[in-house]
């Protein structure tokens, strides 16, 4: 909202932006599988995490980075007190039941909580970009169960390629300290020899240049997998295939291998490729009815949008004792502010009944409703449980506004405007 003065009557005229002009700020919202369900127990470790370099955290700040190059990339993890990638503190409201994931959308970052059948996100900011950022999960998801069926169709392909990745990445050998528990006060520690992890400069050109010779040496050795995945081997390509995204081989060889950032030590590396190309495998190769990963026809119900917030401001300082009485009583709104122990008025407006039938509500919760939170300064944050009606309510509390604002209105000093 603007005050303009008019050159001709000189008098002030009240400018409201339009609905239209007012950009999203947060939305948070969510959908569940229609078809389909997830393990969340195994995703959390199956999941590639995409190595952040320092610059990425540091202008940060507490938000989650943002690679504008990678659309899709998960930078974190967190599954009940286990996280991996991106650090966080710690919390004891962490979701029990669901893997929360950092991950870059096509134009932003966004917080997803990933359920055994449903989605939720946080951060988005347009009901389009949630749907995105959805598809952009789900082809997470179904590369990670293309790959473990992969593993289980290919068993001695897997292991081959699991040793070519381990013979590439083995670095300098290190000293290192292995917990093995507690007596009493003391920590019992055993110190072992291991190897650092490196990490290939270009794995392309190294899988084109020396797995096939690799794989012709590894088969001349004793088979290691020794479980019955009931098929048989694919030969790897070998012609223009070969290193490309249409190449299975070399997919399950990038995704081995984008593992690699998150480990210091060469035993753990190999532990964790074992995991992938014989536990995993093996374990649902006994027990067919279980969920590796995902189903690999996963579909969603279209997004519900759980709350949306909008900030704008006026172009003045406010009275919020003024505020607060043109609202409270009027026309359904209701306000409360207490100078004491509150800086904002908090305007609300319940749901009509057609809108309370659109919105998701829980027994023991108070009926959604509309709110602004009105700072002494003019900013505005509007929030709403759904989008519908959105649009009217702005614009009926924007009247409200404009009707009484010789009451509300604070003049200030000019060093006090802002621009």
């Amino acid at each position: 909202m603007e005050l303009k003065t008019d050159p001709v009557t000189n008098k002030t005229q009240v400018v409201v932006k339009g609905f239209s002009k007012l950009p999203i700020t947060t939305m948070t919202g969510g959908c569940d599988f229609s078809t389909g369900t997830v393990n969340t127990d195994v995703l959390f470790y199956a999941l590639p995490c995409t190595p952040l370099q320092p610059s990425d955290i540091a202008t940060s700040g507490r938000k989650i980075p943002f690679l504008k190059d990678k659309p899709g990339a998960i930078l974190g993890l967190r599954y009940q007190s286990k996280s991996r990638g991106l650090a966080h503190k710690k919390s004891s409201s962490a979701f029990q039941h669901s893997v929360t994931i950092d991950m870059c959308s096509n134009d932003k970052s966004v917080n997803m909580k990933l359920a055994k059948n449903s989605i939720h996100i946080c951060g988005a900011k347009t009901p389009q970009g949630a749907t995105e950022a959805f598809q952009l999960l789900i082809q997470n998801l179904l590369r990670v169960q293309k790959n473990f069926n992969y593993a289980r169709s290919n068993p001695r392909e897997a292991e081959i390629i699991a040793a070519f990745i381990a013979h590439h990445t083995i670095g300098l050998p290190i000293i290192c300290s292995v917990q093995l528990g507690n007596s009493g006060k003391i920590q019992l520690v055993e110190r072992k020899t291991d190897n650092t992890v490196i990490l290939p400069a270009d794995p392309q050109k190294l899988w084109h240049d020396q797995y096939i010779k690799f794989r012709t040496d590894y088969l001349k050795k004793p088979r290691l997998v020794v479980y019955d995945s009931g098929t048989t081997d694919a030969e790897p390509a070998t012609g223009s295939a070969a290193g490309s995204p249409s190449d299975p081989a070399f997919d399950f060889y990038t995704y081995l291998l984008s593992f690699a950032h998150e480990y210091k030590h060469h035993t753990s590396y190999r532990k964790m490729m074992q995991w992938v190309y014989f536990n995993i495998p093996k374990h649902y190769a006994d027990n067919p009815d279980e969920v590796m990963c995902c189903d690999m026809k996963l579909e969603i119900t279209p997004l519900r949008v759980f709350m949306v917030n909008y900030n704008f401001r006026f172009e003045f300082d406010v009275n919020r004792e003024k505020l607060a009485e043109i609202f409270n009583n009027y026309d359904h709104f209701n306000a409360d502010f207490d100078k004491a122990v509150k800086h904002q008025v908090t305007v609300t407006l319940p749901l009509d009944q057609k809108e309370l039938t659109l919105v998701k509500r829980k027994k023991g919760k108070k009926e959604p409703q509309r709110s602004w939170l009105v700072q002494k300064c003019g900013s505005i944050t509007m929030s709403s449980p759904i989008l519908d009606g959105t649009r009217e309510a702005y614009y009926k509390f924007m009247k409200r506004i404009a009707d009484k604002l010789p009451l509300i209105i604070v003049e200030k000093l000019p060093n006090a405007i802002k621009k």
